[in-house]
């Protein structure tokens, strides 16, 4: 779980990630998160100065029709995912492989969706394991994403457009928070009484290695 101090943090603005010693970028929320029974809902922060938006103008950019069918319009996207992750154990690294299907709409003057396109998503994200006190740390980073067009409501186009937008997202706005947690560790679950010190983790071909000093107190 994320700590109220982090998410205290990110309502209050004061999430970025620098891109460079010039420009970073708010990824702050604007509200608590919503989390259903199958989704979560991040309310993310767009400040109104910032060139890049969730519309129909700046997707336009990259696909053209978009713009030229539902101008100046706000727009959605519902991450689904079809199958339940895979795990592979290496030597010194996790792999996690994922896939599901990115749905767009745009939202009409009177709230409802019109949708877009359909776009499948293949991903491969490596974890590292750490550390912190008594508690398992990690750290994402994106290897791959592939993208594949399995339905359009607005004529044929390359996906390849936005798989750097894609890019952007996953690894700008998506990572961070899911670090965000992992950096903040979860704790080992143990029996009363006991209490773990030296502990050490580590990843092998297919198993993790976990190895500590057991006290009773």
């Amino acid at each position: 779980m994320i700590s109220q101090r982090k998410w205290r943090e990110i309502w209050n603005g004061r999430v970025t990630k620098k891109i460079d010693k010039y420009v970073g970028i708010d990824y702050s929320l604007t509200s608590p998160p919503a989390v259903g029974k199958d989704s979560v809902t991040l309310p993310l922060k767009l400040p109104t100065n910032s060139r890049i938006h969730l519309d129909t103008a700046t997707i336009g950019t990259l696909i053209p029709q978009v713009k030229k069918m539902y101008p100046i319009m706000k727009m959605k996207l519902h991450l689904v995912s079809d199958s339940a992750p895979s795990v592979a154990l290496l030597a010194d690294k996790i792999i996690l492989t994922t896939s599901g299907d990115i749905y767009a709409f745009a939202i009409l003057p009177n709230s409802t969706l019109a949708p877009l396109f359909n776009i499948k998503l293949n991903a491969q994200i490596t974890t590292t394991i750490g550390i912190k006190g008594d508690k398992i740390t990690g750290q994402l980073t994106l290897d791959r994403v592939q993208l594949s067009l399995k339905k359009s409501h607005i004529g044929s186009f390359q996906v390849n457009c936005l798989q750097t937008a894609i890019d952007f997202l996953v690894s700008i706005v998506i990572l961070p928070r899911i670090n965000a947690a992992l950096d903040d560790g979860y704790p080992l679950p143990l029996i009363g009484h006991f209490k773990l010190s030296n502990l050490i983790v580590q990843p092998h071909k297919n198993f993790l290695l976990f190895a500590t000093d057991l006290s009773y107190t």
